[in-house]
Parts: C-alpha cells; structure tokens; sequence
C-alpha cells in the first residue's frame, strides 16, 4: 500500500515507487466550483503541443451572443461574439473611433463615392466598375455577323439587353461609310435616335477595332447602323459594307 500524505485530513498525494526502484512523489489536484480570479486563477493547458500530433479531449471553446453588440474601450477585455446560430462573428475591418481612414472611399479616379460605402467586397471572380455598378468580367460570348447589309443603313438590335462591345471588323464598299452603335434594345431609327458611338470606315478599305478595358458598356442594348454622314442622319446604300462581324458579352 503506497504512503499517502495529506493536509487538513485533504488527501493530496501519495509516495510511490516508480518501476526502477526510486521513490517518487504523486500529487493529486482535484478542484470544484467555478475557479478562482487574478492571481489565484487556475491554469489550464492542452494536452498536445503547437505542431504536435493532437491527441486526448480538447477545451471547448465558447463565445456569446449580444444584441446589441457590445462597445468596449481602451484595455478591456471582451467575449467573443456570436451569432445566432453559433457562428463566430468576424469584421474585417471597421469604421470606429480609432481608425484615421475610411477604408474602401476612394474618389481618387474621380467617381463620385458616398461614404457609407465603408466596407470591404471579397469575391472569387473579377470584376470591372461599368460607371454605375460592378460587372463580373466577361468572354465575349455573341458573335454577331453579316455577310453584306442588305437595306439602307442596315439597322439592327444584336443584344436586346446590356452588355458590352468588345471590338469589330470588316470590308467596306466605294463611300465613305459610319458605323453607329446605339443604346438601344429595338433596331435604331436612322435620323431619329442618337448613337453612342460613331466609327468612321474608309471607302474600299477593310477595318478593325477592338475596344481596351473590357470593352464598352451598354446598359440597356445594343444595336447599329451604316450612314453616310457622322451625325447618323442617312443610311448607307444596301451593300455598302460586307463581311461585318462584332464581338459581344
């Protein structure tokens, strides 16, 4: 039977004598209620060391939920908050008192920005600023062609909704000819509606364009004509240009 040493009539531990014949000491700590504070604090350790191979039972970890969250100042120490369902709440950054910059109000390309855009967008997927809101990139994906335009002025709706124009080629005939691009979901009215944009094509020359920075935005449709003037007031003659080709997304 090992000795055993106690204080208070408390057993605290035994002697024992380990398997080489030395005569060791075993202390037994056992404690109930709910743990002291400041220096009297219990220490709790895990079982595995940082890099180790885990083993045993680990410490659960908890966290509380508050609403409205919590405002601490300088040098107190908080719960960590969660949410409803037990998820733990993160920011990424935010705005209080002690942070000197907005973060994510940046006008500096000269885009008007409010400054409840305080926030930090994270995505999978690229993507561009149209002038009014954010657009995932895209491959041109409609490839619109025409053999010969075969009216005056050839008038046409390729996208019945936005998009973007990402380049076009193709022949011209013996007349100076425009391309105009219009904002539009219908086929254009030569003479009435307003292009967007206007291209000039050289008499009995093949052309091409293609438009940097993800290409030019559309945001109710896209349609075209062929005029004889810059100002889009007259259509081209039938067949004044051929093999027209766009790119669409």
């Amino acid at each position: 039977m090992p000795k055993r040493f106690s204080i208070n009539d408390t057993l605290i531990g035994e002697v024992a004598t380990a398997d080489d014949g030395r005569t060791g000491y075993v202390l037994s700590v056992s404690s109930s209620g709910t743990g002291g504070t400041g220096t009297s604090a219990q220490a709790v350790q895990g079982s595995s060391a940082s890099g180790a191979t885990d083993s045993g039972n680990g410490v659960k970890v908890s966290g509380v939920y508050l609403s409205p969250l919590p405002t601490f100042t300088s040098g107190q120490r908080g719960d960590l908050q969660i949410g409803t369902r037990g998820s733990l709440n993160v920011t990424l950054f935010t705005a209080d008192s002690n942070v000197s910059v907005a973060f994510g109000v940046n006008n500096a390309d000269g885009v008007a920005v409010s400054a409840a855009t305080n926030n930090l967008s994270v995505m999978s997927r690229n993507t561009t600023f149209n002038g009014t809101s954010w657009d995932r990139q895209r491959k041109a994906s409609l490839f619109p062609r025409v053999a010969s335009s075969v009216a005056a002025g050839n008038p046409a709706v390729r996208k019945a909704s936005a998009g973007d124009v990402k380049g076009f080629w193709g022949q011209n005939g013996a007349a100076i000819t425009y391309l105009q691009i219009y904002n539009k979901a219908t086929a254009p009215v030569i003479g009435t509606d307003t292009p967007v944009l206007t291209f000039p094509i050289p008499a009995n020359a093949s052309f091409s364009q293609m438009i940097p920075n993800d290409g030019a935005y559309f945001s109710t449709g896209i349609a075209y004509a062929f005029t004889t003037d810059a100002a889009g007031a007259t259509g081209s003659a039938a067949a004044a240009v051929t093999a027209f080709n766009m790119l669409l997304a």
